[in-house]
């Protein structure tokens, strides 16, 4: 079978299966389970038998520990074809018609679609009524996932999150579920590269001797909000209180550049600039003068608190409630590889119809439905949408990144960092933001055993991984993801910039790679621009539909943090237990 898939078929051959029924089934049932031999590692290491896998043998788990020290050369993380193939070559008429087909009808309470953060903590909270996940992707935790090498988790997407209130729901949520023991808090400021030397005390002034007033004003600025002193308020997203919801919308007004020029009554120092430019190219694959003010203060005032590591990034979050789950859920109700394609509302409850893994169509009937699926999807599969919610999905913007994973058969011996920024010459162009980013790769790195926990025991491992993040913050970037040839293109650009750059600023040895490994992201980062508070899109775009379907995406605020997508897991599942009494 595997000289089948080694053979790709024609777009013609694919409609002709596709029209008998039969795409699916060849696509998704050879798709490596937990029990099997997994196809992507090249030295043929055996899979592991995971405790979360569900009666079919599919693990739902966000980690792949299933790798030998090779991974076949191909893109990880976002698996597009199977659903851009179902929905280009099925309308919306032949959708429904397909629907309406299946006689064979499951019944459940609550039925969730999409496993990312969002999806699970909604989950979690509604467990007692033991709901049946839904997810397209391979495994569970949406841009929560992650992978290991020779024992050391790491992520493949989303990395850290940030500290919490002692009153804070966020923060009981990560208490119920166990992760508040095994995290580790960094404090330190991150280190930056620039003009290939290493600085650690970037917002002291430290690359810029004597314009250190400016640095200094706004490391106050941020560090005031995050605190809320000086009568400040941290705009936290979603807003806890009308007082802040009126904060988030004035920061709404203006763009992340324009209010902290106002802030300081001038432009920003050019070594500033740069930092945050390339923070929001790596945290929100956007630029400055893309996010709105409320985005980017809630996201980098929140970086002079606690930071929160997890061996393996934001996956363990993911992996840790769903392990709180199987206490209470049955196995069979974590389908992975299961593409939802039509959402209906009838007078019995909510009609979910999808492709499961054997590649047959099976179709649920709920009382309410969580839908932790983009709201592009959305706009997709879900029946009879009001004008005023399509139009307001309609002007959603979601753009691409990539992230690398440098496996080195070497332990890292220098100053230990979590998050290093690299600066550059500490200016760029930003007439022409495709070319700048794509002189710049790769813009920032985290070492990956930051968070091990037999660090503090056992002293440092014998090996190094290190996550590199390279954002692509314009509309055609995605594009460029699917392009043939794609891995090929940018795996040579990570690694000379790898082994150019990057290994010997940390004195590792490039000869010592043991493999590249790149996920490609290219739908899950929405964009919060300016405005989409104060028109009312948000509002739109959360509002449940015909009582029965909730929505908990990270979308629904446009804005791409684990802590918004966790908190509109916890509002919108306590709203549903409303509706299942």
């Amino acid at each position: 079978m595997k000289k089948k898939l080694d053979q790709p078929i024609t777009r013609r051959q694919a409609v002709k299966l596709l029209g008998q029924g039969g795409l699916y089934t060849f696509i998704l049932t050879q798709l490596p389970s937990c029990t099997t031999f997994n196809p992507r590692a090249s030295g043929l290491a055996p899979s592991v038998q995971d405790p979360l896998t569900n009666p079919d043998g599919l693990c739902f788990s966000p980690f792949d520990r299933t790798l030998g020290d090779l991974a076949l050369k191909e893109f990880g993380g976002e698996k597009p074809d199977v659903p851009h193939d179902f929905f280009l070559f099925k309308n919306r008429a032949e959708r429904k018609a397909l629907a309406d087909s299946i006689k064979d009808i499951e019944k459940t309470r609550v039925v969730v679609v999409g496993a990312g953060i969002a999806g699970i903590t909604a989950a979690y909270e509604l467990r007692s009524y033991k709901p049946i996940m839904l997810d397209q992707g391979q495994r569970f935790g949406g841009n929560a996932q992650g992978e290991a090498w020779r024992g050391t988790d790491y992520s493949t997407a989303a990395a850290y999150f940030c500290g919490q209130d002692a009153d804070s729901s966020i923060l009981k949520f990560y208490q119920e579920i166990g992760i508040d023991k095994i995290w580790r808090t960094k404090k330190e400021e991150d280190p930056v590269l620039l003009n290939s030397k290493r600085y650690t005390n970037f917002w002291n002034g430290e690359t810029a001797p004597g314009a250190e007033a400016q640095f200094l004003k706004l490391r106050k600025y941020f560090e005031d909000v995050n605190e809320e002193k000086e009568g400040q308020l941290y705009p936290e997203i979603p807003p806890g209180s009308d007082e802040v919801l009126q904060r988030l919308k004035q920061l709404d007004r203006m763009t992340f550049r324009a209010h902290l020029e106002e802030v300081l009554g001038a432009r920003l120092h050019p070594h500033i600039e740069t930092a945050l430019e390339h923070y929001c190219w790596s945290t929100f694959a956007c630029t400055l003068d893309q996010m709105s003010a409320a985005g980017g203060m809630n996201a980098y005032a929140a970086e002079f608190g606690d930071i929160y590591v997890m061996p393996g990034g934001n996956g363990a979050i993911a992996e840790a409630a769903l392990k709180k789950m199987t206490d209470t859920v049955p196995l069979s109700h974590f389908r992975p590889r299961a593409l939802v394609f039509d959402v209906q509302v009838s007078s019995q409850g909510v009609l979910v119809s999808y492709i499961n893994h054997k590649g047959k169509p099976a179709r649920i009937q709920a009382d309410v439905a969580i839908l932790g699926c983009p709201k592009f999807v959305v706009g997709k599969i879900l029946r009879d949408l009001e004008p005023e919610r399509l139009k307001a999905i309609e002007q959603l913007n979601y753009n691409a990144y990539l992230v690398a994973n440098v496996l080195v058969d070497q332990p890292f011996r220098e100053d230990e960092f979590y998050d290093y920024y690299l600066l550059g010459n500490g200016t760029f162009d930003r007439a022409n933001i495709e070319k700048t980013t794509d002189e710049q790769g790769v813009t920032d790195v985290i070492y990956g055993s930051y968070a091990r926990p037999d660090i503090t025991a056992a002293g440092r491992p014998g090996h190094t991984v290190l996550t590199l993040y390279r954002g692509f913050p314009y509309s055609e970037g995605r594009g460029k993801l699917y392009m043939d040839g794609a891995f090929e293109k940018y795996y040579a650009q990570f690694a000379k910039q790898i082994r150019e750059e990057i290994l010997p600023q940390l004195k590792l040895d490039p000869a010592r790679i043991v493999d590249i490994r790149i996920a490609r992201w290219g739908h899950p980062m929405p964009i919060q621009a300016p405005g989409l508070i104060n028109r009312g899109i948000i509002d739109t775009l959360r509002r449940p539909f015909k009582e029965r379907v909730f929505f908990v995406q990270q979308d629904n605020w446009m804005y791409a943090a684990i802590e918004t997508s966790i908190q509109e897991g916890l509002i919108w599942s306590k709203e549903a237990k409303k509706k299942l009494g």
